[in-house]
């Protein structure tokens, strides 16, 4: 139950979405991640050490040591993540890593035709 509440305690002090942790694992849904923070079932040792990659933590730390209560990190409440909606957070992402603005406005020209009644000219300052 160590390694649930570890993976989980991780992926929000590093505030990725169930999501994304999916899409960057390789999984199409966030489904395998929920089930290894509910303690169902567990990553394969290839994705333990994707896992400790992108936490920069130890394998064997992670899968031994309550990291979410002993001091090795800092203390969970202090790391609450942000609510967002995952789709949200991955466009974020994308500008942060690159992403034109000319790429990100038509994603919103997109957004606005697709779904024109939830988006009122007070919402968007263009």
């Amino acid at each position: 139950m160590c390694l649930a509440k570890n993976i989980r305690y991780l992926r929000k002090k590093y505030n990725y979405s169930q999501d994304y942790m999916a899409e960057i694992l390789g999984y199409k849904s966030y489904t395998t991640i929920q089930k290894w923070e509910m303690g169902i079932s567990e990553p394969s040792i290839a994705k333990l050490k994707q896992l400790s990659e992108i936490f920069q933590v130890d394998i064997n730390d992670m899968t031994s040591k309550k990291l979410y209560s002993n001091g090795y990190i800092e203390e969970e409440k202090q790391l609450e993540p942000k609510q967002i909606n995952p789709s949200v957070y991955l466009l974020q992402r994308a500008a942060e890593k690159g992403m034109l603005d000319n790429e990100l406005d038509d994603i919103l020209s997109y957004a606005k035709y697709r779904y024109p009644n939830r988006f009122k000219e007070d919402d968007i300052n263009e």
